[in-house]
């Protein structure tokens, strides 16, 4: 396992708490929208950044996987967070990526305008 700098650490705190900021109003909205932020955070997080700087790798053998999921639990607020470590244990919305969480938003406000 990787030993992570200060400087390494330090950025992945900011972008935990960016994303807990994110989830945590998508919980506001409602239940299904925060676990469409999780789902997304963690994909994006493994799919992107983990791949981009590593290929191919096992998530959970990764330092700064393991502090990003420990960091998502230990960020999001009281109300939702049983919730939301439900979902990141045992997912119930599929991987999802960029793209299909903008569909899934520009959806659901469609469908609220009208």
């Amino acid at each position: 396992m990787l030993v992570l700098s200060s400087e390494h650490l330090k950025q992945l705190k900011e972008l935990i708490a960016l994303e807990c900021e994110h989830i945590n109003r998508g919980f506001q909205i409602n239940t299904k929208l925060g676990k469409y932020y999780i789902s997304n955070a963690i994909y994006s997080f493994k799919c992107i950044y983990l791949k981009k700087v590593y290929g191919d790798v096992i998530p959970l053998l990764s330092t700064e996987y393991r502090a990003f999921i420990i960091g998502l639990i230990m960020g999001i607020n009281d109300n939702y967070k049983e919730v939301a470590l439900r979902e990141i244990l045992i997912p119930t919305v599929k991987e999802i990526n960029n793209e299909e969480l903008l569909n899934f938003l520009e959806s659901n406000l469609l469908l609220r305008n009208n």
